[in-house]
């Protein structure tokens, strides 16, 4: 059933995947009893615009980090582009041998295979660190039939599919691992997952965009709760999250061009950006990453021409 561990099998949790999940609940039940992260960064402001920088495309769609470079694809272009922080051009390589793929979401693992969403072609590509691309190559279970999300994870590569309204977990060389969500009504149902996202203690966030929520799930794929939803009622296009240095997640509202900020069990601590893309027009967010090295917020924005924003994290 979709959203609950099912029995090994071919397209059920494998029991490795249980059995190495199960070592985040003690910690996740000590950061329930007593958040110290969550107090401390509760005390901490919200990010501010430090910069602007040119994006390397007029629609630029996605955005991951890596080896303290900036990978970014762009809306209707076969090519990732990687710049340094500072927005300069290092490389541009294709990512499928096709050239009417539409990227809509790319991630990074930490052997550097990167993996591409592709919407046109219905399916998620990868290229190795050698620059060679391939189709990822699903297996033991339904591939994603909409690819609308990618994230990397304990090693693993999560799927939202937006066909199938799951969240799926594979390992890197392509065994179906666990799926989460499913069409239907009630919490562990989704509606339309366009964000995913794995915490470190193993926690899967998915954006939803019907419901207007970001939902969590424990690692073994159960449900367990929404995030606080932000004052003025349920966000509307939950498009894409990242994690700082202080263990905030940050959420892109993409329809109300806004990011709020939330503690590391999901309670809202504010917003920002709304003035920044007032300042420089209206935008167009639609993906945002975390540098874990400095903690900068990198933002793409589709709006006057392709930019990226950039914001720092307050220092207090």
């Amino acid at each position: 059933m979709p959203g609950h561990p099912r029995p090994a099998g071919p397209f059920g949790v494998r029991r490795g995947y249980v059995k190495a999940c199960a070592c985040a609940f003690p910690a996740l039940l000590a950061l329930l009893a007593c958040p110290p992260a969550a107090a401390r960064a509760a005390h901490a402001g919200p990010p501010r615009l430090v910069r602007r920088i040119a994006a390397p495309c007029p629609g630029p769609q996605a955005v991951a980090f890596h080896g303290g470079r900036l990978l970014v694809a762009c809306r209707g272009q076969n090519t990732v582009a990687v710049l340094d922080t500072d927005g300069r051009l290092l490389e541009r390589r294709p990512f499928t041998p096709h050239p009417g793929a539409d990227p809509v979401d790319l991630a990074v693992d930490p052997a550097g295979r990167v993996y591409v969403a592709d919407a046109a072609g219905l399916s998620v590509w990868m290229r190795d660190p050698a620059g060679r691309p391939a189709p990822f190559p699903a297996r033991g279970g339904p591939a994603p039939g909409l690819p609308l999300a990618v994230a990397v994870g304990g090693g693993n590569l999560l799927v939202a599919d937006g066909a199938g309204r799951t969240v799926q977990v594979f390992a890197p060389r392509g065994d179906a691992l666990l799926e989460v969500g499913g069409p239907g009504n009630g919490p562990a149902r989704l509606r339309r997952p366009v964000s995913v996202l794995q915490a470190p203690d193993g926690r899967i966030l998915v954006g939803d965009a019907g419901l207007g929520k970001v939902a969590v799930f424990t690692c073994n794929g159960r449900f367990a709760y929404f995030f606080d939803d932000p004052a003025g009622g349920p966000l509307e296009i939950p498009g894409a999250m990242a994690l700082d240095g202080r263990r905030r997640f940050h959420v892109l509202d993409m329809k109300r061009r806004r990011i709020y900020l939330y503690d590391f069990m999901g309670r809202r601590l504010g917003a920002y950006g709304t003035d920044a893309w007032a300042e420089g027009g209206p935008g167009r967010p639609t993906d945002l990453a975390a540098d874990p090295g400095t903690g900068e917020i990198y933002v793409t924005d589709a709006a006057g021409g392709g930019r990226i924003l950039v914001w720092e994290e307050d220092q207090r």
